[in-house]
């Protein structure tokens, strides 16, 4: 059972993006893919005018799946798992440019940058730069090169501390610290 705020007059068609997904994801990749494609398909969904009504739900969810991948390095060889974006695009039975293309639409839409911490996959958040960005006072700050005194200087009674660092509801980093 989703958790995801879906629109009745497209639950149906969500319901159907999000079975593709899982399957390919279930059968090629891991549960954290899966899970991040479900939780992309949603805003898709929210959207006024929704995208996710017009053309196959293959090529969405197609779309949804290769852009999780290109934020999460799912191209690269060095990766763990790994799949060539033609492959992948194979597995939804699309063409790699209408896959490209749907990636390429999402990613405008969800404003979605490169390595971007809201869909990163959770193994990977720690070792993902940007996740580690803050803002001080208007100049872009790394965390992990800050970590003992930014802390200290921030929150001195605090010992075991989570901090999730937003700007403008926009998840940039999350830092355990426990001194």
């Amino acid at each position: 059972m989703s958790t995801e705020r879906i629109p009745n007059a497209l639950q149906t068609r969500y319901d159907e993006i999000t079975a593709l997904t899982d399957a390919v994801c279930g059968q090629h990749l891991t549960d954290e893919y899966r899970d991040l494609c479900r939780r992309m398909a949603a805003p898709l969904c929210r959207k006024r005018p929704s995208p996710l009504i017009n053309g196959p739900a293959r090529s969405w969810a197609c779309g949804i799946a290769y852009a999780v991948g290109r934020v999460n390095g799912l191209f690269y060889r060095d990766q763990t798992p790994h799949m060539r974006a033609d492959v992948l695009c194979e597995h939804f039975r699309v063409s790699p440019k209408t896959g490209s293309a749907k990636a390429s639409a999402i990613i405008a839409m969800l404003k979605i940058g490169a390595m971007d911490p809201r869909w990163s996959l959770p193994s990977q958040l720690a070792r993902n730069p940007m996740a580690w960005m803050l803002e001080v006072n208007g100049y872009i700050v790394d965390a992990i090169s800050r970590r003992k005194p930014v802390v200290a200087a921030l929150f001195p009674t605090f010992h075991n501390l989570t901090l999730c660092f937003q700007k403008h509801s926009k998840i940039i980093g999350v830092w355990a610290w426990n001194p």
